[in-house]
């Protein structure tokens, strides 16, 4: 089974910069400001979902998401 990688460190590599979300973020991955917070904090994993979510608001393939 592969591992999630760390959702903070997988878009920072790609992007070069801290990530700051904003509202459009939050309805567009369909995420809460507190789950995100925990999600990007390392505290929860996301859902299958929610990295398809992430990966196509950030345009990362879901592979980078994992080891």
């Amino acid at each position: 089974m592969e591992t999630i990688l760390s959702v903070k460190n997988t878009i920072e590599k790609d992007h070069n910069f801290p990530f700051r979300p904003n509202p459009q973020f939050y309805q567009a991955t369909g995420i809460n400001r507190k789950r995100w917070g925990l999600i990007y904090s390392g505290k929860l994993e996301p859902t299958a979902s929610e990295v398809g979510k992430l990966s196509k608001y950030f345009d990362i393939p879901v592979a980078n998401f994992f080891q």
